[in-house]
Parts: structure tokens; C-alpha cells; sequence
């Protein structure tokens, strides 16, 4: 049983835990506190987006950019473990790809935060909506 998505979220709560913890010590780090929760935010609401979906590879290649990502992958499908094993992903793996200059871009922080235009309209994302639409190409040729 997937208790509703708790594998999709754990890992960005797990990190908001450690956060609130330090911020006993140091009180600026309750704001990472704060964005680990709004990123386990916008993590339930990809994995509602994407665990009705069936796997693709190439689904699974663009969640893989960070560990909470690769985690909603993981919790949609089994199959994307796996995957992301073969690709030299780890469980230490927390850092995402391009750090420390990621964390100055402003796609990393929409993607976080989950400001992206199709979930705010209730939609499918539209990264999703083109990678459905190359499958469908690929399988009916």
C-alpha cells in the first residue's frame, strides 16, 4: 500500500524535520525549514499529476533532476528505481544535478515552489503533455 503518496513526500518532510531541528540552534534555518514543507507541497501535488500515468523512461528522466523528484518517480512507479540506478543515482544522492549554480536559477526555485502555469489551472503540466504526445508518435509508427 502507497498510503497515498507518503513514499512521494517523505523525503522533502524528512529534510524539513532536520531543518526545524537545526533552527532550534540557529533560527534562520526555519526558512529552509519552511521551503522543505512548501517543496513537499508542489512534490504531493507532481505525484498527483503523474502516478496515474503509465512509465516511460523518458517521464522518469525528467523527474530525476533532484532527490524529492526522483522520489515522486520512485513512489508513481517501481520501475523508475531501477532507472535511476543505472543512471549513477544513489540513496545519498540529495543534492540536485548542477549544484551549487542550480540553486541560483530561476526554474530551480518555480519548480520548488511549484509556481508552474499548468498546475495552478488544474492541468497537466505541459513537459508532460509533450513527452505523452513523442510516446504516442513512437507507438503508433
Amino acid at each position: 500500500m502507497r498510503f497515498w503518496g507518503l513514499n512521494a513526500v517523505w523525503r522533502p518532510l524528512s529534510l524539513a524535520l532536520l531543518f526545524a531541528f537545526a533552527g532550534i540552534l540557529w533560527w534562520p534555518i526555519w526558512l529552509a525549514a519552511l521551503v522543505a514543507l512548501i517543496d513537499a507541497h508542489a512534490r504531493w501535488h507532481e505525484y498527483e499529476e503523474v502516478h496515474s500515468l503509465a512509465y516511460s523512461p523518458r517521464l522518469a528522466d525528467v523527474l530525476r533532476g533532484s532527490w524529492c523528484r526522483r522520489g515522486v518517480a520512485e513512489a508513481s512507479w517501481p520501475e523508475a528505481r531501477e532507472f535511476y540506478r543505472e543512471h549513477g543515482y544513489n540513496w545519498f544522492s540529495i543534492f540536485p544535478d548542477g549544484a551549487p549554480l542550480i540553486f541560483s536559477k530561476f526554474r530551480f526555485w518555480e519548480v520548488v515552489f511549484g509556481f508552474r502555469k499548468g498546475r495552478m489551472r488544474g492541468k497537466t503540466p505541459k513537459y508532460i503533455v509533450v513527452i505523452c504526445s513523442w510516446l504516442n508518435k513512437g507507438n503508433s509508427a
